[in-house]
């Protein structure tokens, strides 16, 4: 849900208010999914994701380095 709303364009603020969650922790679960799919912006996770999504829809799949996010 939270990558959903970053495609959005939300801020973390704007995804702290939609979720009951700090921005704080908004940001600390960016930084993490950043990190385990090897993304360097918002735009670039956002992007890896909605490919994820789409392959999930068509396929069936998961990518290998989206497996991870859950962890």
């Amino acid at each position: 849900e939270l990558v959903m709303l970053i495609g959005q364009g939300l801020s973390n603020r704007g995804i702290a208010e939609r979720l009951p969650v700090s921005a704080r922790t908004v940001e600390s679960h960016i930084y993490r999914a950043m990190a385990k799919t090897g993304t360097t912006s918002r735009d670039e996770l956002a992007a890896v994701l909605d490919l994820f999504s789409h392959r999930q829809r068509r396929f069936g799949g998961v990518p290998e380095q989206l497996e991870a996010i859950g962890d």
